[in-house]
């Protein structure tokens, strides 16, 4: 297997504002895909498209709701603008992102890295902080980051250092070729703690949501379909199988599309129609609970919940989920052979 390091000196000088410098795909995948460095982060492309770009650089809205460590944009086959970022109704969603509302030490709040508030992911800082290989002709992309926090022993402890590395975060996005127009992203996340009595939760109520969580422009609007038909989004979370399918509902005739996105950034003519079938993979620690909504919000796999659960120090929680963007609604059947052919990937 052929591999392609970003070191750390690659980073600094993309950060930097210098000349973007290209990683290019191994011979064997035809130089299909290529990660490009830009100011803020890694654009990936495909035979010269862009597929996304992962936001390794924090960024802000006027100081407020800092993040980092996700993706966005993220397009569709069509080149058309999938996601959102800082929308209006919630400026702290973005993008393709994994997070929890509660990050506890020894059952004490330390952040809230769902609404971006005392939490700061630090840059990857080895060589092998980035890291791009093509492996059976798919692009895969893994970055490691530390999540900081500020240390509570600061306030009275002298020798404390004022920031605290508390969760390991090694992601690792696979993208597939690009077939029939349907695009595929695998997402696998390892979390482990760097310090003991770490744990993570969803919000403290019940719905309890937290975790991978895709937010994609409904506009058009969706339809949620599982594996049982069709789902109706509930206050909490509804179980719906391990797969769940955004469907884009045909306009009306006549009826024009809506001149104020929900992200007034991206204009309402870049929005993407295609339809978004998200899977979990059977490794998951628990069946799927899906936090749904058809207006102007996140779509949730909402682990673990309101519980907090512990992260190791030694060996990580694993999370995989799949991505599928196509440009027309699939059937069931043909959702069925995709979980099943995904399920079995190790």
């Amino acid at each position: 297997m052929k591999h392609i390091l970003l070191n750390a000196c690659l980073l600094l000088l993309a950060v930097a504002g210098a000349r973007p410098a290209v990683a290019q795909a191994p011979p064997d995948a035809a130089n299909r895909f290529e990660l490009q460095t830009r100011d803020e982060g890694l654009l990936l492309l495909e035979s010269g498209k862009p597929v996304y770009f992962h936001q390794l650089k924090e960024k802000s809205l006027d100081g407020k709701w800092p993040r980092a460590n996700y993706l966005h944009p993220v397009y569709d086959a069509a080149g058309q603008v999938l996601t959102e970022d800082f929308p209006t109704d919630h400026r702290h969603h973005r993008g393709i992102f994994w997070a929890w509302h509660q990050l506890l030490r020894d059952g004490k709040s330390l952040a809230d890295p769902w609404v971006c508030q005392n939490l700061q992911w630090l840059p990857p800082e080895s060589d092998d902080g980035v890291e791009f290989a093509i492996v059976a002709g798919r692009a895969k992309l893994t970055v490691v980051r530390h999540w900081t926090t500020p240390n509570p022993a600061g306030n009275g402890d002298k020798a404390a250092t004022p920031s605290l590395r508390v969760v390991e975060d090694r992601s690792t996005v696979t993208t597939h070729p690009l077939s029939n127009g349907v695009r595929r992203l695998d997402f696998e996340l390892q979390l482990r703690a760097l310090v003991d009595g770490i744990s993570i939760g969803g919000s403290d109520d019940a719905k309890g949501y937290g975790g991978f969580s895709p937010r994609i422009a409904l506009d058009p609007p969706v339809e949620f379909r599982g594996r049982d038909g069709r789902v109706e989004p509930q206050t909490g979370a509804v179980a719906a199988g391990p797969w769940l399918s955004m469907v884009r509902l045909p306009q009306p005739s006549g009826k024009a599309a809506p001149s104020t996105p929900a992200n007034p950034s991206r204009p309402t003519s870049s929005m993407s129609h295609a339809s978004v079938t998200i899977f979990c993979h059977p490794s998951h620690p628990v069946p799927p609970a899906w936090i749904l909504r058809s207006r102007r919000s996140m779509q949730n796999v909402a682990w673990p919940g309101r519980q907090a659960v512990a992260l190791s120090t030694k060996e990580p929680i694993v999370l995989r989920y799949r991505l599928l963007i196509h440009p027309q609604p699939l059937e069931k059947a043909a959702l069925e052979r995709e979980w099943q052919t995904y399920s079995t990937e190790k």
